[in-house]
């Protein structure tokens, strides 16, 4: 059985455009862009026919899970700077899905700070077609407005395996950059904290 995504691509090669899953229909429906070309899927047990997929190729669609995150975050971060005020924010998400494994831990990676950082709700990626590993691994790593104490969101990071990765590449990244301030000592002491328990957790 082929695993199921949120997001459906019309089989059509003069189509080829995606759209939330929740848009499409049981059984024989049109592509909701173009309105013209047919696809099936089994709206029960999730299995679907090759025509779905433009080749019929899994990794295809697991390949453009990871663009449309990236182009989700990079529209919602956009404006948005790193710390020295001058580099695009963007460059973080996307050097913490570099190191990442999983389609689905690079669609988290690219996702991670969309609903802590900008106006995104976690309704908005599910209303965008992403599926809801997606969303509750980037739900797991959103602490809005620190509602949480760091250790409580720790547990929760730790609960989602793959939020659990990727925030150890996450706070891997923003140790390696952080500039070198006496006001920063403190951060990035718990940084170092905060790394040895989710690694030590992952190795468990």
């Amino acid at each position: 059985m082929t695993k199921v995504i949120n997001l459906r691509r019309c089989p059509d090669k003069d189509c080829r455009k995606w759209s939330p899953l929740k848009n499409w229909k049981e059984c024989e429906v049109s592509c909701d862009q173009c309105g013209e070309h047919p696809a099936s899927k089994c709206p029960i047990c999730g299995e679907v026919f090759d025509d779905i997929f433009y080749d019929g190729e899994y990794e295809e669609t697991m390949y453009n899970l990871v663009e449309a995150a990236k182009e989700f975050a990079t529209k919602a971060h956009q404006g948005q700077h790193r710390w020295d005020g001058k580099t695009p924010y963007i460059t973080h998400p996307e050097a913490v899905a570099d190191n990442v494994e999983t389609p689905e831990e690079k669609a988290v990676a690219w996702l991670h700070d969309v609903v802590e950082d900008t106006k995104v709700t976690l309704d908005d990626l599910r209303e965008a077609g992403f599926p809801e590993e997606v969303v509750f691994g980037v739900g797991a790593m959103t602490n809005p407005k620190r509602e949480n104490t760091y250790l409580e969101y720790l547990k929760t990071v730790m609960d989602n395996p793959i939020a659990l990765n990727v925030k150890i590449a996450d706070i891997t990244h923003n140790m390696s950059t952080m500039p070198k301030e006496k006001k920063r000592q403190s951060l990035y002491a718990k940084y170092e904290l905060a790394l040895y328990i989710l690694e030590h957790h992952a190795g468990n």
